[in-house]
């Protein structure tokens, strides 16, 4: 088992694919600090009056923590095709070339199936959380860390983990990292479950992104109807410029997650390559 995970790790490092993804992110990082974090860097203090509110803060207009920030909801909207890029669509590639074959002669399929799937996973998961890493660095040297206060300036009351984030904001964002880990992770896996029933790899590219959306469609009917929101656009959005709860970042990480690992493995332990 290490030695296939080894062997599909160096292989998603000479990915191009890695790269690309990887620089689109850090483009709109590096965007977000010259659109939104150095104009308001030049003067923090230019809306403070020492009464009310705070000066422009980390907390406040990094891009995870920006709610209103064109640049977050530029990348929440690709988030699963960045997540995607790096490694998913290796397998229908593997596949389509005949390297399963000779890699079946050479191990069980399950040990190259699971490595195939921890590396998909951990690759979409690092992929989409470092140009949030990058982007909070770098604002971190611009704007000051000033502890968030109750002043309706950062997130809303009612928020999940708003008591963490109001006492230990970094903790609150670096879990919030996780969650977005766990989610670029779930969401990348589906194009392996989806390889067996796609043929094209463009099409194959577009399910996560396809879901993603899906998801976040049926969400309108499920807020209006339960008040109960499933977008995957809202549950992951550090900021929380709208309201989530527990129970459907879990479900819904969840549900994703387990029926893309059943669909793949399923199928691939079953499936004649020869």
């Amino acid at each position: 088992m290490r030695v296939w995970l080894k062997i599909e790790w160096e292989r998603m490092l000479k990915s191009r694919l890695v790269y690309i993804s990887l620089l689109i992110g850090f483009v709109i990082a590096i965007m977000q600090i010259i659109g939104e974090v150095y104009p308001r860097a030049v003067n923090p203090l230019k809306y403070y009056s020492g009464k009310v509110g705070e000066p422009f803060s980390l907390y406040m207009f990094s891009m995870s923590m920006n709610t209103g920030s064109l640049y977050k909801e530029i990348f929440i909207t690709i988030f699963p095709v960045l997540a995607m890029l790096p490694h998913a669509l290796s397998y229908h590639m593997d596949v389509k070339s005949g390297y399963v074959k000779n890699v079946y002669i050479k191990t069980k399929k399950i040990n190259y199936l699971i490595a195939k799937y921890i590396v998909t996973f951990v690759s979409a998961g690092i992929t989409v959380i470092v140009p949030y890493i990058f982007n909070l660095f770098i604002a971190a040297c611009m704007l000051p860390a000033l502890n968030p206060i109750r002043n309706g300036q950062y997130i809303s009351g009612g928020a999940m983990l708003q008591e963490l984030y109001y006492s230990k904001p970094l903790v609150y964002i670096f879990i919030y990292l996780i969650i977005n880990f766990l989610y670029a992770g779930a969401f990348a896996t589906t194009a392996l479950a989806a390889s067996y029933y796609v043929d094209n790899i463009f099409m194959l590219s577009m399910v996560p992104f396809v879901l993603w959306y899906g998801i976040n469609v049926i969400s309108q009917y499920t807020v209006k109807t339960y008040h109960f929101n499933i977008s995957p656009m809202k549950l992951v959005d550090i900021a929380q410029g709208y309201i989530v709860r527990p129970v459907p970042v879990i479900s819904v990480l969840v549900v994703v997650a387990l029926l893309s690992a059943v669909v793949y493995f399923q199928n691939g332990v079953k499936s004649d390559v020869y």
